[in-house]
């Protein structure tokens, strides 16, 4: 006890030590290394914990957050025992070191429970691919319960049919009861009769007080539907509904109606009428299948796309921002300031017109160098007229505009235009023009390889250059790659960059084309 008291008294207390430096023989380069070494693991292990509360912070609903937090402060733990042991080299502090190895090793273990204890539900969670292939099983489950309601409600007409034909209308109200009992029985969907002219219920199926909590004695004499639907039951539908009672006319339609608790609840509705022996209808026939899942998955889905919509929509906007920029930028810093050149050398020359017939000759080739320039802007800014050119053709006007300063070889043997849309040129000439702009702007390349191929199904672009290259996975999310990755994706097209630093870059293109 006593030594655990002198412990804790001296726990910041370095004099019971030397400095390691005065321990054993080091050397400054030995020495340095341990330090800079000890320092390095120290601050990765400290950026790490703030990465994964960086990560918390901006993801909602984070599953097995006390993970996160242990695999935090064990990091944390982890680096101070390295920065203790830098430390030691001056300010021996080897009590406190211990108690920081200590809560290292608990937080460790407390942390090898958690996992033992969660990575088994971890890795039991289902996969993107198992869970589109549960949906997938779902919707032919919906198909196949779809058409055994065709098929039902096919027989239930058949049969109700054949019961015009009996003697008596006693016998006849008999066997249909019969009949439509037995089918209720046999279908786990929702089934109610109500009377045309009051549209109230007369009979519930055990399916229906199942699905929405309604009993037949809470149903019966009551209408359905000032029962079932809600604040956002869509008004309209029920109005379609009730038109085609009026008229005497089957009907099928998605409704969203309310349990008894309160849930709401889609329904596939579906139906029939009930005619007498005399052809008149009496009563209605009704089948509802439970579709929530179903709806639920197609919202789902659509929030996906508009999100993925929304996401070009800015990529656009962004790029014609960049456009407008640059366009702005030229105008001013180029062709601006050339004109205005030419402007002040004009007035000059108004001035004192004797022996400066030199400064028109200067202002002339100003204005030349002025409409190149503005030609070349052009070039770069409009979209060529394809039904006019060739896709070869703009190319090769295209590296024209490079090839001063670098080699670039173009390859078109095996390129069959008449299989190719002007739009899908549209989109290659695009893709080409700003890859060739990235590479003047970054690559720093002395080469650059294009080659253009296609067949009747699809049309293939590569671009490599011997530039500086970069790291993917830093600049996957670059404008430049996001721009030319949306404009493949709506022809159901890929975009690939492979490069390295000092390997330079390859982008590979493929756009299906239609048949």
């Amino acid at each position: 006890m006593r030594q655990v008291q002198e412990f804790f008294g001296k726990l910041f207390d370095s004099s019971d030590w030397p400095p390691r430096w005065h321990c054993g023989r080091w050397t400054d380069f030995h020495g340095w290394l341990y330090i800079i070494s000890d320092l390095l693991i120290w601050s990765a292990y400290f950026t790490i914990p703030f990465v994964i509360l960086k990560y918390i912070s901006k993801k909602q609903d984070v599953k097995f957050i006390r993970i996160y937090f242990l695999f935090a402060a064990f990091i944390l733990a982890c680096g101070s025992t390295h920065l203790l042991d830098a430390v030691s080299f001056w300010l021996p502090a080897y009590r406190f070191n211990a108690l920081m190895r200590a809560i290292t090793g608990i937080l460790s273990w407390i942390t090898v429970f958690y996992l033992v204890k969660f990575l088994p539900v971890a890795f039991s969670l289902k996969s993107q691919k198992e869970l589109e292939t549960e949906v997938t099983q779902r919707e032919k489950a919906e198909e196949k319960i779809n058409l055994l309601n065709a098929k039902l409600e096919q027989r239930i007409l058949e049969r109700t049919n054949e019961l015009f034909e009996l003697n008596t209308e006693q016998k006849r109200v008999i066997q249909e009861m019969e009949v439509l009992s037995m089918v209720a029985k046999e279908t786990s969907n929702s089934v109610i009769i109500f009377d045309k002219s009051t549209r109230h219920a007369s009979w519930v199926n055990e399916g229906f007080t199942r699905h929405t909590g309604y009993t037949e004695h809470d149903m019966h004499g009551k209408n359905p539907v000032s029962i079932l639907e809600g604040a956002e039951t869509d008004k309209h539908v029920l109005d379609m509904i009730s038109g085609q009672i009026e008229k005497n006319l089957p009907y099928s339609c998605d409704l969203l109606i309310y349990t008894k608790s309160g849930e709401t609840k889609w329904q596939f509705v579906s139906g029939q009428p009930i005619r007498e022996h005399n052809g008149t209808v009496a009563k209605y026939f009704v089948i509802a299948t439970d579709i929530s899942e179903r709806k639920r998955m197609e919202e789902e889905r659509l929030a996906t796309k508009i999100e993925g919509q929304k996401e070009v929509t800015r990529i656009v906007l962004e790029t014609r921002e960049i456009e407008r920029n640059v366009l702005g930028r030229e105008l001013h810093d180029n062709i601006n300031q050339i004109l205005a050149s030419i402007n002040l050398k004009l007035g000059y020359y108004l001035e004192e017109p004797e022996n400066n017939i030199d400064v028109v000759k200067n202002c002339c080739e100003d204005l030349r160098h002025a409409i190149q320039e503005t030609r070349n802007l052009s070039h770069d800014m409009v979209m060529p007229r394809f039904s006019e050119r060739s896709l070869k053709e703009e190319l090769k006007l295209l590296i024209e505009n490079y090839s001063y300063k670098k080699v670039i070889q173009l390859e078109l043997t095996g390129i069959d235009e008449r299989d190719i849309s002007s739009t899908i040129k549209e989109t290659l000439f695009r893709i080409a023009q700003e890859q060739l702009s990235n590479i003047a702007k970054h690559a720093n390349a002395g080469m650059i390889e294009m080659r253009l191929s296609n067949d009747t199904h699809l049309v293939t672009m590569v671009i490599h250059d011997n530039g500086v290259g970069f790291d993917v996975q830093q600049k996957r999310k670059g404008i430049g790659i996001t721009n030319i990755l949306s404009r493949v994706e709506p022809y159901n097209g890929t975009a690939e960059i492979m490069s390295m630093p000092g390997k330079g870059c390859t982008l590979f293109v493929t756009i299906p084309l239609a048949a």
